[in-house]
């Protein structure tokens, strides 16, 4: 009887593998008339708290636990440094923070369970995002739901797989059935959570924008799955599939973009965005979209902003449509929680035989993602300081000031200090201690940059002493 139950039970976790492994078609609402793209970005960007001169962009990077954490101690730094607001700006007597000034978070992977809640909560975030995710064991009880055989007839019906599942559960202790339309009815910054289109290769972002381009709409649509599309790191999940609606709903796409297709210049970036939009605009050719970790495409969750900012002087967008007319300068802070495992490098180093699969996969994903990071920054550094003063629109933004704050591990002078945190796993859990230590270094990193002290000083405000 054991023997046969043993037998049932390896079967049941053979065709599990099997099936949870394909990636699960998921109804996305279809949107049946286009939108407008900017009145989502007016109410955004215009909100009466917020600065007119300042745009203040944070980006957030995978890594699991420890990128969530780190964001949030990011969050948390910031929310510390008071900041005055012009008189015509106040609507109330609460305090002001340079948290409030923040425009856009881009994310992924780790980093859009920070952004996706603070997009929900805003500084209601600091009162239990802490017990509700960053102190909880999410992988353990991930993989309880796994192998638990009870929950096997939910994993093995068509339709449904570890990425739903993990959905549901991230719904059940952090997002509580909320839906994208909820996170943008706020009145806090744009949140721009990317994933991967794994057939493609485009990062994919959750915005009006490229919902528009699918014809379809993010009202309805689960906070909980666009946060596991982002975090979908391919094997440990199975992703997560959209319908496309695109051709469906009367979207026009602007003249350039056909002329950049027709024009073939593969190392113009306009052609690759061009490409990108006919491709989700043609919804006969690419029926579904397969969406899995940002960090595959884009580690950071740099592209999104970028990608939006390169295409400004294509659309022609007049800032005072946008709410960024008076605009006098631009800040990127870069949450960057990169792994760099020094440990395993140094025990690699000294071993006279080719390492086992598992390590050589681990040095191969950790190289590429660095690599990839460098790249991506280099470009986005020379794009600010060559293009697009040079293109965006005339003179008055050739004026504009611009700040990349970047914050990283590998910046903490101490060795010791430095491959503690640089070599935390990327799981999604940590002990609470863990947590802590990370959202604090955080702070410190922020508060300690050159870049970020010049912008505080210019602000005319203060680093808080503690």
């Amino acid at each position: 009887m054991q023997y046969k139950s043993t037998i049932h039970l390896a079967i049941a976790a053979v065709c599990l593998s099997i099936i949870s492994g394909c990636a699960s078609y998921q109804a996305n609402p279809r949107l049946e008339k286009t939108e407008n793209l900017y009145s989502m970005a007016q109410t955004t960007f215009t909100n009466n708290k917020r600065s007119d001169e300042l745009f203040f962009v944070l980006t957030f990077s995978g890594g699991g636990t420890r990128a969530a954490a780190m964001s949030y101690g990011i969050l948390e730094a910031l929310n510390k440094i008071d900041i005055p607001q012009a008189e015509q700006k106040k609507s109330d007597n609460s305090d002001h923070s340079l948290l409030d000034e923040v425009d856009i978070i881009s994310s992924v992977s780790g980093g859009s369970f920070t952004a996706a809640y603070y997009g929900l909560h805003g500084k209601k975030a600091f009162e239990d995002y802490k017990e509700r995710f960053l102190y909880q064991k999410v992988q353990s009880a991930l993989l309880w739901r796994v192998f638990n055989p009870f929950l096997w007839p939910k994993l093995l019906s068509p339709g449904y797989n570890r990425s739903i599942m993990a959905a549901d559960y991230y719904d059940k202790i952090l997002f509580d059935g909320k839906s994208m339309g909820d996170i943008y009815k706020t009145a806090g910054p744009a949140i721009l959570m990317q994933a991967t289109d794994i057939i493609d290769g485009y990062n994919f972002s959750f915005s009006p924008y490229f919902f528009q381009l699918i014809c379809s709409s993010l009202n309805n649509f689960k906070v909980s799955q666009a946060v596991t599309a982002s975090s979908s790191f391919p094997g440990a999940f199975s992703g997560i599939s959209l319908t496309n609606y695109g051709g469906q709903c009367g979207y026009q796409s602007k003249p350039w973009i056909h002329e950049a297709v027709k024009k073939n210049d593969l190392l113009d970036v306009k052609y690759r965005f061009a490409r990108r939009e006919l491709n989700y605009t043609n919804s006969t050719e690419k029926q579904f979209i397969h969406l899995f970790d940002g960090g595959v495409s884009d580690n950071l969750g740099l592209r999104g902003p970028v990608s939006a900012l390169a295409q400004l002087p294509e659309r022609r967008i007049d800032p005072q449509e946008i709410g960024l007319s008076n605009t006098k300068r631009v800040v990127f802070i870069i949450v960057n929680a990169q792994i760099n495992k020094s440990k395993d490098k140094k025990f690699l180093n000294v071993i006279p035989a080719p390492p086992s699969t598992g390590r050589s996969l681990g040095a191969a994903m950790a190289t590429i993602m660095n690599n990839s990071t460098f790249d991506t920054l280099y470009i986005f550094q020379r794009y600010l300081e060559e293009t697009l003063k040079r293109d965006i629109s005339g003179e008055r933004f050739s004026k504009i000031g611009y700040d990349v704050i970047h914050i990283t591990f590998a910046s903490i002078a101490n060795e010791e200090e430095r491959e503690f945190f640089e070599n935390l796993p990327t799981s999604l859990q940590l002990p609470p201690e863990t947590v802590d230590l990370v959202r604090k270094k955080a702070g410190e990193l922020l508060y300690e940059s050159e870049s970020f002290q010049k912008l505080i000083a210019d602000l005319g405000v203060k680093i808080p002493v503690n």
